[in-house]
């Protein structure tokens, strides 16, 4: 979460949201109940719409809507006693959060909510960041890239918790990973595989830090504070297995992207729908990866 220090002190003076965090106390609730009140007509119109200023834009987005289950410590899948994934998505926790994150999305005074789950709008939002508009951008590592010669002064947070009992800060990576195929005539897997895994050590060891330790916490960072937040951030990173292979699985992930945006608070019920589907098509997923390592 990137935060806007002016338009921060001009509603809320000295507010420190670094200690916020460091005390355990950066929730969901606490970051709805803080920007309820901030808005401002910016094209003068009197009427609230995209053109004015926020204290944060939402909208359905992959990005950063997925975050959220991690975020609030929602696993799709966990290990049962066999050491294998089943799902545990079902929770009164789950539908609990999704709750607060529809309020929020829906009913806050401070939050511009954009229908329409496009690039368009995922964009826009960055932009009216970048344009001292919305006090705060929720979005990925990336966008620093973008946000480097903003000329406003900007922090970067975690993601809130579900509530101050949560033990920590979580976040999960994007829904874009790295992948790597071998055809079957390949005349040395075996080779291939161990190249692969050399490729795959050398960037964790080279790559890795060159981007989060240079350009995200030396470049890209406007103090230590803010160095030391990335820390939390990535100290705080899960990858679930569910998530992984959410579309094998009857597209779990998705329900809240398509849902939040239709405003919709039939969470319990439309994982109901498809809970059947998605425990036989894990029962096989899991069944396919056994019979491979049995090969």
């Amino acid at each position: 979460m990137f935060f806007n220090k002016q338009m921060l002190a001009d509603y809320f003076g000295d507010l420190n949201l670094y200690s916020v965090v460091k005390s355990g106390g950066w929730t969901i609730d606490y970051f709805g109940d803080l920007i309820k009140g901030v808005y401002a007509d910016l094209n003068g119109n009197s009427q609230r719409d995209k053109e004015d200023g926020y204290g944060v834009g939402l909208h359905g987005v992959s990005i950063p809507v997925d975050a959220y289950l991690d975020a609030f410590d929602l696993p799709i899948t966990t290990k049962n006693a066999d050491g294998l994934p089943e799902l545990s998505y079902n929770t009164d926790r789950m539908v609990s959060a999704y709750g607060k994150m529809l309020a929020l999305m829906h009913t806050n005074g401070g939050v511009d909510f954009e229908q329409g789950i496009t690039l368009e709008i995922y964009y826009m939002m960055q932009d009216k960041f970048k344009a001292d508009e919305n006090m705060f951008l929720i979005d990925i590592f990336e966008v620093t890239d973008k946000l480097r010669h903003m000329k406003s002064d900007y922090g970067v947070l975690p993601l809130f918790k579900y509530d101050e009992a949560q033990q920590g800060y979580y976040t999960n990576a994007a829904d874009i990973y790295s992948l790597l195929s071998v055809t079957v005539d390949t005349a040395d897997a075996e080779a291939t595989g161990a190249v692969f895994e050399y490729m795959a050590q050398k960037s964790y060891e080279l790559t890795k830090p060159a981007y989060f330790e240079i350009a995200l916490k030396q470049k890209y960072s406007r103090t230590n504070t803010d160095a030391n937040m990335y820390d939390l951030i990535l100290a705080g990173l899960r990858f679930n297995f569910g998530f992984v292979y959410s579309v094998s699985i009857g597209n779990v992930s998705q329900l809240w992207r398509n849902l939040l945006d239709a405003n919709s608070d039939k969470i319990a019920s439309s994982y109901a729908s498809i809970e059947k589907l998605s425990k036989k098509s894990l029962e096989k997923l899991i069944k396919k990866y056994q019979e491979m390592a049995e090969q």
